[in-house]
């Protein structure tokens, strides 16, 4: 495994113009979250949520060309309107950990901490992911991807910015 103190942290600041109870229900009621959870051009297809320590969240993702894949959250940390940290990464569709399905050596999990902070009538949610007990080829990998992780969190939240909009 790689040491915690060498691991390279992918992390996102991102202003939503809606208070941090209603950014906070769009990521922890399902219903919502199927509104917009998913990089660029992707939907969510099925989607379970357990929102307790040790629960899942777990969704089809639906893309261009037929493309499916599964991922899921599991649950290790809620404090309700200010954090959540899970373990997030691929799954079959009964939300089993499995490897990534295009890429060998990306990690299994990754620690994923969301931290929704109140600013005014506004939330700024802070985003911070790093592999979760990688080896040294996983955590390389990861590193290597950052910008291919901004990418796909950054389409996400865009999505999640016209879903606030809607209101």
């Amino acid at each position: 495994m790689s040491d915690a103190t060498t691991l390279p942290v992918f992390h996102l600041s991102r202003r939503f113009a809606a208070p941090r109870d209603t950014v906070w229900a769009a990521f922890t009621k399902a219903d919502q979250l199927k509104q917009w959870w998913g990089p660029k051009d992707f939907t969510v297809g099925s989607a379970q949520l357990n929102l307790v320590p040790g629960g899942l969240f777990v969704f089809q993702l639906l893309g261009p060309e037929n493309a499916e894949m599964w991922g899921r959250w599991l649950f290790r940390e809620i404090a309700p309107t200010r954090r959540l940290e899970v373990l997030h990464g691929f799954a079959d569709a009964s939300g089993h950990s499995v490897r990534h399905p295009a890429m060998s050596d990306w990690p299994q999990d990754m620690l994923g901490q969301f931290g929704f902070h109140a600013d005014g009538g506004e939330t700024r949610l802070e985003l911070d992911f790093s592999p979760y007990q990688a080896s040294a080829a996983e955590a390389q990998v990861f590193g290597a991807n950052l910008e291919s992780l901004n990418t796909g969190f950054s389409g996400t939240f865009d999505k999640l910015d016209a879903f606030l909009a809607k209101g």
